[in-house]
């Protein structure tokens, strides 16, 4: 083989590397645009979802999605009566909710509110008045004591752009009615 032939072969190996190379890049290039549309989706993406609590029952709590979109992967923490809870749903659905048993972690507050609305209850109905209601004078009734909840829930869009809401309530009564 001379010189020449020789010389060949490098220039063909060395265009063979280049065009792999080019195409490489080409590759990596493609990638990177994918990556910037995605981003560019992501912050043009319609996606509304509104989060609104409400206590169901004693120490049912449901977490409501009151917006017009699915909430993905979501995720919520939540604290009752001191007490920590997390829970984690693959989606919810515009008008769909989290349902939170929070009956342990609420039940001392539970049972004293209960306790204390059977004593109004008897306390506005004492024995021998003919079945007269007796005015609520104000003060007379102790008020019902009030808990705090607070949640943070995070969740992604379709497109999978994250996004995460908090909120505290302060003055519940954990879902048992006053009767009021």
């Amino acid at each position: 083989m001379s010189v020449v032939e020789v010389m060949q072969w490098v220039g063909l190996g060395a265009s063979i590397v280049g065009a792999l190379a080019a195409v490489g890049a080409w590759l990596r290039a493609g990638r990177a645009n994918g990556i910037a549309q995605k981003a560019l989706d992501q912050q043009n993406e319609d996606h509304y979802v509104r989060w609104e609590g409400d206590w169901s029952g004693p120490g049912d709590y449901r977490l409501h999605n009151r917006g017009n979109d699915t909430a993905h992967s979501v995720l919520l923490d939540i604290t009752v009566g001191g007490r920590g809870i997390r829970i984690q749903r693959p989606q919810v659905e515009a008008g769909g909710f989290i349902a939170v048993d929070a009956r342990q972690e609420a039940g001392e507050v539970i049972t004293e509110l209960e306790e204390r609305l059977r004593a109004q209850a008897r306390a506005r109905t004492p024995q021998g008045n003919y079945g007269l209601q007796l005015p609520n004078v104000a003060g007379f009734y102790p008020r019902l004591p009030s808990g705090v909840l607070r949640y943070h829930v995070t969740w992604t869009s379709e497109l999978g752009r994250r996004h995460s809401d908090s909120a505290s309530e302060v003055g519940m009564d954990y879902g048992v009615e006053s009767g009021e």
